[in-house]
């Protein structure tokens, strides 16, 4: 069986065909989607807890952390449940839904994917300059600097 739908939804291009072998793609990505994202979600949950109530770890190395953390958590609470979403409701052709979850998961997507590889880049900046700045690393980099950084990245 194969249907085959082409519609447009904004500015993204909808093309709905559906075969036995993609709804069987889209259904273990939805499985696999929903234990990842409470694993995620869970996992990361943990690690800003840890760092929080820890007064050790609040150091600029940690705070970058905590903000990779953070960034992941949204993955896991916002974008991967969306994504299973919409592919449910591709599977049920149900198009009202699919638009407006396709958008959500589009835009979240992008946004906490874009904020999760800044705040990367931020850690492997954060390690060079342990590793050039040695001893003068603590005169440079402060927790209110990395704070700065990340909020206005």
């Amino acid at each position: 069986m194969n249907k085959t739908h082409h519609l447009n939804c904004f500015f993204l291009d909808v093309n709905l065909e559906q075969t036995k072998n993609t709804s069987i793609s889209d259904v273990l990505t939805c499985i696999l989607n929903s234990v990842f994202s409470l694993i995620t979600s869970t996992g990361n949950a943990l690690i800003l807890h840890v760092i929080w109530k820890t007064q050790e770890l609040h150091s600029p190395s940690f705070i970058f952390l905590f903000c990779l953390a953070a960034t992941d958590l949204l993955v896991g609470l916002i974008t991967q449940p969306f994504y299973v979403a919409y592919k449910i409701a591709e599977l049920t052709n149900n198009y009202g839904a699919y638009r407006i979850l396709r958008m959500i998961k589009s835009i979240s997507g992008w946004t906490t994917s874009g904020a999760s590889l800044a705040i990367l880049s931020g850690v492997s900046i954060d390690r060079l300059l342990v590793l050039t700045l040695h001893l003068r690393y603590n005169t440079f980099v402060t927790v209110q600097r990395v704070l700065q950084t990340v909020f206005v990245v």
